[in-house]
């Protein structure tokens, strides 16, 4: 999947597709929002596209579980750094399947990542 950031402030990240499995017949956006209600705050996600059926029935079957079960983990870990106590949840035995049969399973790198570092600048690293 390819996308750039279209939006970025404290409050909401949205990002724009550009291609998924190298179609790039698609609209849509994936937005995050970080909402503060007083003491408590509310992470929220959302994804928004128009895909072909092919794409469609990849997203189903292979995307959605794996994309749900990172999400999950994310908001676990954002849960247990904030001082929220909760079980860490469990794969599925479809997404241990799909993880066990992904050939790779390392970050894709993006243009960013490919440019020299410059003095100031922080780097994520993919492993």
């Amino acid at each position: 999947m390819r996308y750039h950031c279209s939006e970025h402030t404290p409050e909401k990240t949205e990002f724009v597709f550009d291609s998924i499995l190298g179609s790039r017949r698609i609209e849509g956006t994936h937005t995050v929002w970080i909402d503060a209600h007083g003491p408590s705050t509310v992470l929220r996600h959302e994804i928004v596209a128009v895909l072909p059926l092919r794409l469609r029935l990849v997203w189903t079957v292979v995307v959605r579980p794996l994309h749900d079960s990172l999400l999950e983990d994310l908001l676990h870990g954002a849960q247990v750094r904030a001082g929220a106590s909760s079980d860490a949840p469990r794969w599925s035995l479809w997404v241990r399947l799909l993880r066990r049969l992904s050939l790779d399973v390392r970050g894709v790198t993006s243009p960013e990542d490919r440019r020299p570092a410059t003095e100031g600048s922080t780097t994520a690293i993919r492993e």
